[in-house]
């Protein structure tokens, strides 16, 4: 027997649905892209004021270099363009 068809329990109901115009799963993808773009603009700066230096780009953010390190890579962004 199915645990949802045992006697003298309730069945499991599906969650709700998201109602329109509130937050769903397409809103957290533009919000999570939103804040990519913000970072990697961030991380840019950095890196143009600091001639491509990871170190100082990295302090510069307040950011560990590992962390940096990281966040490039996740974004895809290349130090080697913003060396002069």
């Amino acid at each position: 027997m199915a645990p949802s068809a045992t006697p003298g329990r309730r069945p499991k109901r599906p969650p709700p649905k998201p109602k329109p115009g509130t937050a769903g799963p397409r809103s957290a993808g533009r919000l999570q892209r939103a804040i990519d773009a913000s970072v990697t603009r961030e991380i840019e700066a950095a890196l143009r004021e600091t001639a491509g230096n990871v170190t100082r780009s990295a302090a510069a953010l307040g950011i560990t270099r590992a962390a940096l390190i990281g966040r490039l890579r996740s974004l895809g962004i290349d130090v080697a363009a913003y060396r002069g």
